[in-house]
């Protein structure tokens, strides 16, 4: 398991036992101090460089669900659990009622469908009218563990940084939309219900502060 994984399990151990006291179904704690690893920051925005080594060794499965990851910001798990019948071409939308924020929000999670996003569904699908979206090798639906499994035994293979991990084909995402459309225009592509957890993904180096300091005439 990665460190995040590791942490969360962690946090929901401690979190079960603090209730199963709390309201006497245990006696005492089963367990001591648990180590908790550090879960490292996920703002890093990979290079072309090493999506391409990445790919290059990925089966055409993977390859095109981390594609898709890039192209719409959508988290692993909601492009895992998307179905054919939850596609709709004809408004050009995925709509998803079960995700990470449905019970915040009481909403769908509506996934915008742009051409090259388009393209790839096709190629997902291809002739089938129901099932899962995209299939890993085996035929099967993919998971976001299986996902977060092969991405990192592609990137240990090609020798890059343990820091490059799946979930950054979001950021990624949504680093390049907040550049080129705005700050908001991401929010509602990556889903969030709060504009101050989309500010993570807004990274300005010298010289674009110093092309925007060049308007002020």
């Amino acid at each position: 398991m990665s460190d995040s994984t590791r942490h969360h399990n962690v946090v929901a151990l401690e979190r079960l036992q603090k209730f199963a006291i709390q309201n006497k179904l245990l006696d005492k704690p089963v367990f001591g101090i648990l180590e908790k690893p550090r879960v490292g920051r996920r703002d890093r925005v990979p290079s072309l460089a090493e999506t391409e080594a990445i790919l290059a060794r990925a089966s055409p499965a993977f390859r095109l669900i981390y594609s898709a990851l890039r192209q719409c910001g959508a988290r692993p798990g909601e492009l895992c659990r998307a179905t054919i019948a939850d596609v709709d071409r004809a408004n050009r939308v995925i709509t998803l009622q079960e995700h990470k924020t449905a019970r915040k929000t009481g909403q769908a999670r509506r996934i915008p469908i742009g051409r090259r996003l388009g393209e790839m569904l096709d190629q997902a699908i291809g002739d089938r009218t129901e099932g899962p979206v995209f299939l890993c090798p085996s035929g099967l639906a993919w998971r976001v563990e299986n996902l977060s499994r092969t991405y990192s035994r592609l990137r240990d293979l090609a020798g890059l940084p343990k820091d490059l991990v799946l979930y950054l084909a979001r950021h990624e995402c949504g680093t390049k939309i907040c550049r080129e459309k705005g700050i908001e225009y991401a929010r509602r592509l990556l889903g969030h219900s709060n504009i101050s957890t989309t500010q993570r993904y807004m990274h300005l180096d010298e010289k674009e502060l110093a092309d925007a300091q060049d308007l002020i005439e």
